[in-house]
């Protein structure tokens, strides 16, 4: 498979998407039979890879991004979508292996897998590849109802979305109603943490 330069930032999409759309149905009060796809992030450093003296393109993070279909009769295999590669935070390539296959308009959970929930440098890496695979769900109508996150990265991982524009949600009061048109909810893995963020299309200070 040929490797594709990640040129561009999925920010500038989600700006645009954050002014005119609104995502379809995310909601954080929801059950396991209201997503019908399971997408997850598994993630891991690679070892060996640009391994001489001098390089910058090291570690390398790899984010492997599979779906598969939940049905409650039968397992089905996931399906490999793509391959993320990070320099540390910086997204450096990408190999896809099919198009985005899952149904029109189901709803998706996204589960985060890691080898090396230790890695200082995992978490931005999965930031940017959620918000990578955020675009990938609007295009196809495909509501995200809960993102799981393994436990000891939990924190890293949502101060990682502040680079990519999401926020906690500001404390609600009488009268002021909070606008936002792209929430994801996040839960720990095992269960314990949980956060909802807004994307508020502006820099972190």
């Amino acid at each position: 498979m040929k490797l594709d330069l990640l040129s561009t930032s999925p920010l500038v999409a989600l700006i645009i998407v954050g002014v005119f759309w609104s995502f379809p149905g995310q909601a954080q009060n929801v059950s396991e039979a209201d997503y019908d796809w399971l997408i997850e992030l598994r993630t891991r450093q690679l070892k060996g890879y640009f391994n001489y003296q001098g390089t910058s393109l090291r570690p390398i993070i790899q984010v492997g991004v599979w779906y598969r279909r939940m049905t409650a009769s039968e397992v089905i295999q996931p399906q490999r979508y793509e391959d993320l590669f990070y320099r540390g935070c910086d997204p450096v390539s990408a190999r896809h292996y099919r198009k985005f296959g899952i149904e029109r308009g189901s709803g998706v959970n996204i589960h985060v897998l890691t080898r090396s929930p230790t890695v200082s440098e995992t978490p931005c890496a999965i930031a940017n590849a959620l918000s990578r695979l955020l675009l990938d769900c609007y295009l196809n109508q495909n509501p995200i109802i809960t993102i799981h996150v393994p436990l000891p990265i939990f924190h890293s991982v949502i101060q990682g979305m502040a680079h990519q524009r999401f926020f906690p949600a500001p404390e609600e009061s009488p009268g002021t109603p909070v606008y936002s048109a792209i929430v994801l909810y996040f839960e720990s893995d095992p269960e314990g943490l949980t956060q909802t963020l807004h994307f508020q299309g502006k820099a972190m200070d």
